[in-house]
């Protein structure tokens, strides 16, 4: 009887692995597509573009250049009065250029530029590329992304963030061009798919439209508005700051920061000793 059972199992084994084997060689046979794995040329790049890429955004709007305060006697004061503009008009307008997309819900959300006051995060120092942020405004809402977060430069570095807006989540990142930073793409997905793709050149260039122009020995655009600061977390201040840039902006220029109400009088050493600025309560004065 024993014999009789061993039998039949080994008959029964002998059919299975006899069936298995079928399977096997039909699967081997059978034509599976399987996903080849893209790889993008910049993957040819080395670590050391990636610096030059990181040090051409430090310089986005150009090179910082420090205000150095400046007292005078009544009898040395400048008195010739160049300019003498309320930027009050154009308070924030750059955060509203005209770059944007609806929520589902129908929401208009404005993308813009803008910077950090202070180094992202309580440290005590950082490059400017540290500071660059987008800016996400919705119905009355600011939410701030640090662009060094979201940058995707070849095989080192990867990054995204996703933020709620209206309800809906949306994800952003920068492409870096290590040829070209102007040609890095700005891509926001959300659940309508692609909402933004615009290059890093088109969002600079649009700064100039919502500033107020001056010339002194360059022309130069004067943006001012909230300040941003960044601990934990980004958000707008009671204080206000100016950033002036050179029109246009080239690998060479300079930009200048200035907070209201900090210093009386001050002056750029790349402009020019002679010309006395200042800024207070939204009055921009130039004098010579």
């Amino acid at each position: 009887m024993i014999k009789i059972i061993l039998g039949l199992f080994m008959l029964q084994s002998s059919l299975f692995s006899a069936e298995l084997d079928g399977d096997l060689s039909s699967f081997k046979k059978s034509s599976v597509n399987l996903p080849t794995p893209s790889v993008s040329s910049d993957e040819n790049y080395s670590s050391k573009d990636v610096e030059i890429f990181m040090e051409q955004l430090s310089n986005l709007f150009g090179h910082r250049e420090k205000a150095v305060e400046k007292t005078f006697t009544k009898s040395k004061a400048p008195s010739s009065l160049i300019y003498k503009i309320d930027l009050k008009p154009v308070k924030d307008k750059y955060l509203y250029n005209g770059l944007t997309f609806k929520t589902t819900k129908g929401s208009v959300v404005y993308l813009s530029i803008t910077m950090s006051s202070n180094c992202p995060g309580n440290k005590s120092s950082c490059k400017d590329s540290d500071k660059f942020l987008l800016s996400f405004i919705s119905n009355g809402n600011a939410s701030f992304v640090p662009i060094m977060d979201i940058i995707n430069v070849s095989i080192f570095m990867h990054g995204s963030k996703t933020l709620k807006i209206d309800g809906d989540s949306y994800t952003a990142k920068v492409y870096g061009n290590v040829s070209n930073i102007n040609k890095s793409s700005i891509e926001v997905t959300g659940p309508q798919g692609k909402v933004i793709n615009k290059t890093l050149g088109d969002v600079m260039g649009m700064f100039s439209n919502f500033g107020v122009s001056m010339t002194l020995s360059k022309k130069y655009n004067v943006i001012y508005g909230k300040k941003v600061v960044c601990n934990s977390s980004c958000s707008f201040s009671s204080d206000n700051m100016a950033l002036m840039v050179e029109e246009p902006l080239t690998a060479d220029s300079s930009y200048y920061v200035m907070e209201e109400n900090k210093l009386g009088s001050f002056t750029y050493e790349s402009i020019g000793n002679q010309y006395v600025f200042s800024l207070n309560d939204g009055i921009f004065t130039v004098k010579k």
